[in-house]
């Protein structure tokens, strides 16, 4: 219930300030600039443009905060695409590496076996000649 009153009170509290501004713009409106010329010196009364100048600096900072803000956000996520793409690069070359030596052992194992075959072919063929020869 508090949260309620609170959040209601910030709405008409609002709500009563932008009121009060369109007063003010209303009554600046109705203000012309005049000249005064008091002993050679002239002075401008320029309260509304003053005042209109100030609130184009006001809704200036507004919409560059929003800016900043904005750039916030997407700096963090290319930051963020960034890092992600290193990491699938780091993986892609740990899977690499890993594929080329587990290729690399297969190959060496398949180099012994063959040796071996051949070995073992050679003596084979020794044994089959020595007995040809016995007979």
């Amino acid at each position: 219930m508090k949260n309620l009153n609170i959040i209601s009170n910030k709405i008409v509290e609002d709500r009563v300030k932008e009121y009060c501004r369109k007063i003010e713009e209303n009554k600046l409106k109705n203000v012309k600039p005049t000249i005064k010329f008091e002993r050679n010196k002239i002075n401008i009364n320029n309260k509304k443009k003053l005042y209109l100048e100030k609130l184009r600096n006001e809704e200036i900072e507004r919409n560059n905060n929003i800016l900043k803000k904005k750039l916030e956000g997407i700096n963090k996520r290319e930051k963020k695409n960034i890092e992600q793409n290193k990491q699938t690069g780091v993986q892609k070359v740990n899977t690499n590496k890993k594929n080329f030596l587990a290729e690399n052992i297969k190959k060496a194992k398949l180099k012994k076996e063959k040796t071996k075959t051949n070995h073992s072919n050679v003596t084979l063929n020794d044994h089959i000649s020595i007995k040809n020869v016995r007979m």
